[in-house]
């Protein structure tokens, strides 16, 4: 608990971090666009969601098979997808499986070269993974269609981003930031926003909200309350996402209900829950022990506020940090190397 603590003062940039990817996911890489919607595409669509679901599914696959390669790559180029598909140039991809399928691989194939920095031969994609498929042409033209239409900005936000930046912030501000449980609610946090991305409506959504509707589903029933509203009040107070805006419900329920079809993550999550109840547990045996007949979840006032006042004040310094750099004109490392 300790090094977390230290690893919170010691990083000035958290915040200003958090309010940079926030700024992008509404700008540079907002992606909205309902591009399977018939009505509003400027050709006929010709491919469904379920269509997609099938892409993600093989890229996750793929990734899979490659050794000391992270899903996050997957997630990176279903972004990439999206984002392309949401374009002009992207939109004519959508008149057939075969043109959609395509647009999708060359999404992929971005996202390993720019964000894993690997060597992927165009034989081997149109041999091995294409079957053949596809010709090398194909494949080359589609990968420079994905870049001219991306404008080249492929560091975007992910929420594999957030659900790391989110848990910073709880693991300062809660009473029982144990190192073991964050990590662990970190590792089915990001198996419930891999599901996400399949999903065509959640992918619409920011990553921010993916990642904060993935934290709180695996933070149901068992965590102590307490802790929860750590997580709640600090991201609230970083980002300004509220739990009950009705987008955030929206998120989350539809998460849910993704959750539910694939049945994926829920066991994972109670793992998560199963070792913070235990943690919660024997807090309380030690209170009993003390004389304090507080419930399992509940902490006196005068045990919570120190711990809740420093991290406002931690917050307010490294905000003013922000400003006053700003001011300066003087840029942090996320700023200068992120689009």
């Amino acid at each position: 608990m300790a090094s977390s603590t230290c690893n919170q003062q010691t990083n000035p940039y958290l915040i200003e971090q958090i309010h940079t990817m926030l700024h992008q996911e509404q700008t540079t890489y907002k992606c909205n666009v309902d591009y399977l919607n018939h009505s509003s595409s400027p050709v006929i669509v010709n491919v469904k969601p379920s269509d997609r679901v099938a892409l993600c599914q093989w890229a996750y696959n793929v990734i899979n098979t490659c050794k000391n390669i992270d899903k996050s790559i997957a997630v990176i180029g279903i972004q990439y997808f999206d984002r392309f598909m949401s374009s002009k140039l992207g939109s004519r991809f959508l008149i057939g499986s075969r043109e959609f399928q395509l647009a999708f691989i060359g999404c992929l194939i971005v996202s390993l070269k720019a964000r894993e920095g690997m060597v992927v031969e165009v034989d081997f994609i149109t041999n091995v993974l294409c079957n053949n498929l596809y010709s090398q042409c194909e494949i080359l033209a589609i990968e420079i269609e994905v870049l001219i239409a991306l404008e080249w900005r492929l560091n975007g936000p992910t929420p594999q981003d957030f659900v790391g930046y989110f848990l910073d912030l709880y693991s300062y501000s809660s009473m029982f930031a144990d190192e073991r449980v964050v990590e662990t609610l970190k590792q089915s946090s990001l198996v419930l926003v891999e599901q996400a991305m399949t999903d065509y409506a959640l992918a619409l959504q920011s990553p921010s909200s993916i990642a904060y509707a993935a934290l709180l589903s695996c933070m149901d029933e068992s965590f102590d309350p307490l802790d929860k509203f750590a997580l709640i009040r600090s991201v609230t107070m970083v980002s300004g996402i509220e739990a009950n805006q009705s987008r955030q419900r929206f998120v989350r329920d539809r998460l849910v209900q993704v959750m539910q079809m694939q049945g994926v993550g829920l066991a994972r999550a109670s793992v998560v829950q199963k070792s913070c109840s235990t943690q919660y547990t024997n807090s309380y045996v030690m209170s009993r022990k003390k004389g304090n007949s507080c419930r399992i979840g509940t902490v006196s006032p005068s045990a919570s506020m120190p711990r809740r006042s420093e991290f406002d004040e931690w917050y307010s310094g490294v905000l003013a940090m922000s400003r006053h750099r700003q001011k300066k004109n003087h840029s942090s490392p996320v700023s200068t190397l992120m689009l």
